[in-house]
């Protein structure tokens, strides 16, 4: 399940960045080692593979992550956090809160 507007690109987005991050780690790897880039290229899908998942999976343990937590502040009387990329709001402002503000 994906929450806000453009979650599914995200989810493709960081998957990208994922599968770009394995294939750069495995290249990096065999030229420290002084091998073919290529070498072995099953290592590399499946590093590959698994850098992709990760990804892939980032924003839903990110969003359950926050979850928690707000819930914790909820319990001991704080204020919940909102997500904020550099200084920028980017949680997703509901019809109750635009009322309240």
């Amino acid at each position: 399940e994906t929450r806000g507007g453009g979650g599914a690109s995200m989810t493709v987005a960081s998957a990208c960045v994922g599968v770009t991050s394995g294939l750069m780690i495995q290249f990096c790897s065999n030229t420290l080692r002084k091998l073919p880039l290529w070498r072995r290229p099953w290592e590399h899908i499946v590093i590959v593979s698994i850098t992709g998942w990760i990804g892939h999976k980032y924003p839903q343990m990110e969003e359950a992550l926050l979850i928690s937590v707000n819930e914790k502040r909820v319990e001991r009387g704080y204020d919940p956090l909102r997500k904020a990329m550099w200084g920028m709001e980017v949680t997703k402002v509901g019809p109750a809160e635009e009322n309240q503000g």
